[in-house]
């Protein structure tokens, strides 16, 4: 009996000591496995604009999102967590993607952000991976050339976006006198601009592939160019380091490149 004690009480100090070595590998490893893959469940979760082909947009045919911008979603997943399938997509709008970050339901938005701005210390945006010139989407049958042929001319903006503040800047700079006409979406403008309301809509190339018309054409100037990234939360630092490492290596290794020509956006507009 005495003996049977014996053994007892030497395998519970033996399994204690068990686990005092497991706890303390785990809390030895706790720094190395973040610094391999961030959060415990491995997840990479992105808001992705839905309606600005061939940025991000919903495939009508699979129900499913696509595009540039997803695309990019998809290869920063990879290389941040290992594989493409740790990404989780969902879309969002200019309204609703700072809100997505401040209720932590995204990690970060791949949405048309443009790096230019303040945003009160509340985001960080990445380093860019895609610069558009700002144009006119305008009539097939009007004579307008260039920004001088707007002057006084009625202009559709997204209301409270930046384009609209650096158009105003522009045609101020120029002496040009420009009518902007706030609305809530593209297709709004699109509208207004087939129905005469409006004589052109103030957009970049990749918004009027989106909205591509036999009666509509896109008119190319130098007024500016706005150039995109990826917008985090303010507490998401070493997150975005991660993201600013791996676009620099997308940029290096072609992979930034191929994915534009992918979805026809292979030349940059740096007016």
């Amino acid at each position: 009996m005495g003996s049977s004690g014996g053994t007892e009480g030497g395998s519970s100090a033996a399994l204690r000591v068990g686990w005092c070595i497991a706890v303390a590998l785990v809390v030895l490893l706790l720094p190395v496995l973040a610094a391999c893959g961030g959060r415990a469940d491995e997840r990479f979760r992105v808001g992705v604009a839905t309606d600005v082909a061939p940025l991000g947009h919903v495939n009508m045919d699979s129900g499913e999102l696509e595009g540039f911008e997803v695309d990019l979603a998809h290869e920063l997943a990879e290389r941040l967590y290992g594989s493409r399938d740790a990404l989780v997509v969902g879309g969002v709008s200019l309204d609703t993607r700072e809100g997505v970050l401040d209720d932590h339901e995204v990690d970060a938005v791949i949405a048309r952000c443009v790096t230019s701005g303040d945003r009160g210390g509340r985001y960080l945006i990445s380093t860019s991976y895609y610069t558009e010139g700002i144009g006119f989407l305008v009539r097939r049958g009007s004579s307008f050339k260039g920004l001088a042929d707007l002057d006084g001319r009625t202009v559709g903006v997204i209301s409270g976006s930046s384009l609209s503040r650096t158009l105003l800047a522009e045609a101020k700079a120029r002496g040009v006198t420009l009518v902007l006409s706030p609305y809530s979406s593209y297709t709004m403008m699109k509208v207004a601009l087939e129905g005469n309301v409006i004589d052109a809509v103030a957009c970049t190339p990749s918004v009027a592939l989106s909205l591509a018309s036999r009666g509509l054409r896109f008119l190319t100037t130098d007024v500016a160019s706005q150039s995109y990234g990826v917008l985090c939360s303010s507490q998401d630092g070493e997150l975005m380091r991660r993201i600013n490492d791996a676009l620099i290596a997308m940029r290096r290794d072609g992979t930034l490149q191929r994915l534009k020509e992918k979805w026809g956006l292979a030349s940059e507009r740096r007016p």
